[in-house]
């Protein structure tokens, strides 16, 4: 009895489980609080990154970064310290210190500056003036440094903000996110066509369209050097690309031309782009193009060589030599679709085997198939 109620929870569990999203909405990257990179582990990018920047890890700065360069339409949450709110929103967190090598991080817009316990940090004070300026703790100079607001107090600047971003939980959801996606049934495709000489999208409208491939088919279908769609992503048809990165490495070295059939940066904000199966793995963004939508990218490092990234970032370390990351939050709901639904169909092994009776032969006490081999 025991080993046949062990296996009915988990078939319970098998069951029950991811049925908990069929039919469910929900945005993919809410819990983002509107951070346009947030990373589990750690953070290190030259150029721009156009909106905040939440690291889990630990920053490095070893070159130029400009963040949050948008007044408006960037925001994220305003932090409150000993009971009063912070006067501008949070445009960066850095959980586990700042190494500082070269250049600095440029935090825009009067945006505040969050670094746990000022982890290897402290103001630096110009003509006993602080203008916002953090340099390393050692620093005599601001030769290396971050650019924050000159009117963040000390106490707000190594708040731990964990109580209301709390990057464990955050990165919780977004794996019980990612995993439901990657377990939807696809209802859309990516198809060829003009002879065979190009690929695109073959979305419906009006519904979730979900997509699923592998990294190789990825790299063939962007092999032609476009990547087209037959119905333009919106709030009411939006795309999620699962891509399944097969347990290895990805260099996306022919990223290809997606700015076709109506579809330009905007439509970003309604695509995902949600790779899976690579923890502990590195995706490479490489060559110039735009990349339309969001990148999902649990337990994976995203290294990006120049190119454009038109949409949010969630990985575990991010590092960007080259381009820029635009602004474009994800901003719809995701409806994954039901499985397929067998009419007339019956269980043979709930009839033949009504009593889920223990199978001696199967090493851990349970088959589902009867002794006559009907499953």
């Amino acid at each position: 009895f025991q080993k046949s109620f062990q296996w009915l929870s988990k078939v319970l569990c098998f069951i029950f489980f991811p049925l908990v999203f069929v039919n469910a909405q929900f945005n993919p990257t809410d819990a983002a609080k509107g951070f346009n990179v947030i990373t589990s582990g750690n953070f290190k990018a030259n150029r721009d990154v156009e909106g905040g920047v939440a690291v889990g890890g630990r920053l490095t700065i070893y070159d130029n970064l400009q963040v949050n360069m948008h007044s408006s339409g960037t925001e994220t949450f305003k932090d409150v310290v000993n009971g009063t709110e912070d006067a501008q929103y949070v445009g960066l967190i850095v959980g586990d210190g700042v190494t500082y090598t070269s250049g600095k991080v440029d935090v825009q817009n009067s945006r505040y500056v969050k670094i746990k316990d000022l982890k290897d940090s402290k103001r630096y004070l110009e003509n006993n003036v602080y203008q916002g300026i953090i340099v390393h703790k050692d620093a005599t100079s601001k030769n290396v440094y971050i650019q924050g607001n000159q009117n963040q107090s000390e106490a707000s600047l190594k708040r731990d903000v964990s109580d209301v971003f709390n990057f464990t939980a955050i990165f919780n959801e977004f794996q019980t996110y990612s995993d439901a996606l990657k377990n939807s049934p696809a209802n859309a495709v990516i198809e060829s066509y003009d002879s065979g000489n190009k690929y695109r999208f073959k979305l419906t409208s009006n519904q979730t369209n979900i997509i699923n491939i592998t990294k190789t088919q990825l790299y063939t279908y962007s092999s032609k050097g476009e990547l087209g769609w037959t119905v333009v992503p919106s709030a009411g048809t939006p795309v999620v690309i699962n891509v399944d990165m097969q347990g290895g490495d990805f260099d996306w070295n022919n990223k290809p031309n997606m700015m076709v059939n109506g579809v330009s940066t905007g439509q970003g904000e309604f695509v995902l782009w949600n790779f899976y199966n690579g923890t502990g793995k590195t995706l490479k963004l490489n060559n110039s193009s735009y990349l339309i939508g969001s990148v999902y990218a649990l337990g994976i490092s995203v290294e990006k060589y120049e190119g454009y990234v038109e949409g949010q970032i969630v990985a575990k370390d991010f590092y960007q030599n080259g381009g820029e990351v635009h602004y474009k939050r994800f901003k719809t709901t995701v409806t994954p679709p039901g499985p397929t639904v067998c009419t007339g169909c019956t269980s043979e092994n709930m009839i033949y085997n009504p009593d889920f009776e223990i199978n001696p032969t199967s090493p851990d006490g349970w088959n589902p198939e009867v002794a006559s081999g009907v499953d």
